[in-house]
C-alpha cells in the first residue's frame, strides 16, 4: 500500500490505489495519510484477527466496505473478541490504543512490543541474548557500586556456596545426631527416626540454624539472635550474593548444595566466592511469625527490590518431573516477578545431580519424556498453591490478582518458561504443543517491533490464533542442563 515517504520521513504516499479497508486508519480513509501511526491503527486490527481466531474484522457488524468506512471516519472501533480468548486487559492495553482517533495518541510499536511480552508473548533467542548482555553490563556497575555502600549491601549477604557444601551440611548431620541423642528438642518428633543424611532445609533452620545464631546479637536490630548468615565472617563463607536461591524448604539441604556446586562447576564459578541468597539463613529466624502480615505491597517490593538487585535467580527443580517447586506459592511468585523483569534479572534453573542424571537418563531411554513433562507442568496452578504461613498465602495471592490475567496470566507465563527450557534440554522434541481452548495468552512469539511495521509484524505472526498453546521457538536440543536464559 504505502512505500514511499515524503521529504520529512514521517508520512507515507499511496502506492497504489488499493486500500485494505478493514485494516486502514481513519486518517488513511478520509486524506490519504499514511505513517507509522496508521501502521499502529493495522497492528490493532491484526491482533483483533489473532485473538478472534482469523474472524475478519467488522464481518460481524457490516455487509460491505462502504459501511466500514463510514464506521471507521466516524470513530468506530473494533470491540473485544471473544472474551474465552481475549482477556479484557489485553483488549484495553493491547488493541484499544491502536484505536485512537488522534494518531499521535497512539502507542508506538516499542511499547506495544513490552506490552505483548507482559502478557506472556514469546520473545526470539536474538531479543534474550540482548538482555542477557544487558543484564551483565548492569551487573558490573552494581559490583562496582557495592562497595561504596557496605551497609546497605549488608541486607545482600548470603553463604558461600564452598561454605554450604563443606561447612553447613556436615554441621546439620551432626546437630541431628546430637538432638536424636539428647531428646530435648521442642520439635523433637520431627527429628525421631529421620535419617540425618536426609535433613530438609525446615529440619537445617530448626536443628541448626537457629541454634547456631541465638548467642549472636544481630548487627541489623541489635538484639540478641541474628540470621545465620550473620554468624559468618570469613571472605570464603560468605559476601554479597551473586544468586538468588527460588526453592521450598521441603528440598534437602545436601541436594541444594550439591545442585548449587553443580551450577558452580558448570559455570565455571568459584565456590568460595560464589555467595547465594537463601531466606532460610539469610532472613532473621528468630524475629519471623511475631509482626503484622506482610501486605502484597511489601512482598512484591521487597522481594521485587532484593532480586533486581542480586540480578540473578536460580529456581531450582526437585524432582524434575514432580517438583514441588511449582506447588508452592512463593515459588511461582518468585520466578514470575523473574520472569517480569527479565530486563533486570537472569533466570537460571537448577537440578542436583541425582535429578540431572535421572532427567538424561530418561531421555536417552525415551527418547523424550513430554507425558512426564506435561504432567509436572500440569502441577503450576498457582490458585491452589500452598504456603507455610496462611498471611503469606493471602498476600501472594491478592498480588497475582492484581496481575493482569490473574493466575491464569501467572500460570500461562511460568509454563511457557519451563516448557522452553525442557525443550532446550532435549526433554521434548516438538516446536509446536497444544493448548487448550480459550488460553488467554498470546500463541505467537514476539518479536522486536520496535520500527516495524504492520505488514512486517504480520508476517511473524500465525493468521489466527489456534486452540493451541505457546510455541516455543526451534532451539538447539541437548544443551547444558540449567543454561537458560530469559
Amino acid at each position: 500500500m504505502a512505500t514511499a515517504l515524503y521529504e520529512a520521513g514521517k508520512e507515507y504516499v499511496r502506492a497504489t490505489e488499493e486500500l485494505a479497508m478493514r485494516w486502514t486508519a481513519p486518517e488513511v480513509i478520509a486524506e490519504g495519510k499514511y505513517s507509522v501511526q496508521s501502521d499502529v491503527w493495522a497492528f490493532g486490527v491484526l491482533a483483533y484477527e489473532v485473538f478472534a481466531c482469523g474472524t475478519l474484522p467488522y464481518a460481524d457488524q457490516f455487509d460491505n466496505l462502504t459501511e466500514v468506512s463510514i464506521f471507521v471516519k466516524d470513530g468506530g472501533k473494533l470491540g473485544r473478541p471473544n472474551a474465552e480468548a481475549c482477556p479484557l486487559e489485553v483488549y484495553e492495553q493491547l488493541m484499544l490504543p491502536c484505536f485512537a482517533a488522534d494518531p499521535t495518541d497512539r502507542p508506538t510499536f516499542g511499547a506495544l512490543y513490552d506490552i505483548a511480552v507482559k502478557h506472556g508473548a514469546e520473545e526470539d533467542e536474538v531479543v534474550r541474548a540482548a538482555r542477557a548482555a544487558k543484564r551483565r553490563r548492569q551487573g558490573t556497575r552494581k559490583g562496582r557500586s557495592a562497595a561504596a555502600a557496605p551497609a546497605e549491601e549488608r541486607a545482600l549477604l548470603g553463604p558461600s556456596v564452598h561454605h554450604l557444601a563443606s561447612v553447613l551440611v556436615p554441621s546439620v548431620v551432626n546437630s541431628i545426631v546430637k538432638i536424636q541423642t539428647l531428646k530435648n528438642h521442642p520439635n523433637q518428633g520431627s527429628f525421631d527416626g529421620l535419617d540425618p543424611a536426609e535433613a530438609s532445609i525446615w529440619h537445617t533452620v530448626h536443628g541448626y540454624a537457629k541454634p547456631a545464631s541465638e548467642s549472636t546479637v544481630c548487627p541489623r536490630d541489635g538484639q540478641m539472635g541474628c540470621g545465620y548468615v550473620d554468624t559468618l565472617v570469613d571472605e570464603d563463607h560468605v559476601g554479597r550474593a551473586k544468586a538468588l536461591l527460588s526453592y521450598s524448604w521441603g528440598y534437602l539441604v545436601a541436594e541444594v548444595a550439591a545442585a548449587l556446586s553443580a551450577w558452580c562447576e558448570r559455570c565455571e564459578r568459584d565456590p568460595k566466592r560464589t555467595a547465594i541468597w537463601i531466606c532460610s539463613l539469610c532472613l532473621n529466624q528468630h524475629r519471623l511469625g511475631g509482626g503484622e502480615a506482610a501486605t502484597p505491597e511489601d512482598l512484591a517490593a521487597e522481594f521485587g527490590d532484593r532480586v533486581v538487585a542480586i540480578g540473578r535467580i536460580l529456581p531450582m527443580l526437585e524432582p524434575w518431573n514432580d517438583p514441588g517447586y511449582v506447588k508452592r506459592a512463593w515459588c511461582l511468585f518468585e520466578i514470575y516477578t523473574a520472569i517480569q523483569r527479565r530486563d533486570e534479572v537472569e533466570i537460571d534453573i537448577i537440578l542436583s545431580p541425582a535429578q540431572a542424571h535421572a532427567f538424561r537418563r530418561t531421555i536417552n531411554d525415551a527418547g523424550s519424556d513430554a507425558e512426564a513433562i506435561d504432567g509436572a507442568l500440569a502441577h503450576i496452578k498457582s490458585e491452589e498453591a500452598e504456603a507455610s504461613v496462611q498471611a503469606d498465602l493471602v498476600a501472594i495471592r491478592a498480588l497475582i490478582l492484581r496481575y493482569s490475567g490473574g493466575f491464569g496470566t501467572l500460570n500461562g507465563t511460568v509454563k511457557q518458561y519451563l516448557r522452553r527450557w525442557f525443550v532446550e534440554q532435549g526433554g521434548v522434541k516438538v516446536v509446536a504443543r497444544s493448548r487448550p481452548a480459550g488460553d488467554s495468552r498470546l500463541a505467537a512469539t514476539a518479536r522486536d517491533v520496535r520500527t516495524m511495521p504492520n505488514a512486517a509484524f504480520a508476517a511473524s505472526l500465525p493468521a489466527a490464533a489456534e486452540p493451541s498453546g505457546p510455541v516455543p521457538p526451534a532451539v538447539p536440543l541437548g544443551q547444558g542442563l540449567g543454561e537458560t536464559e530469559i
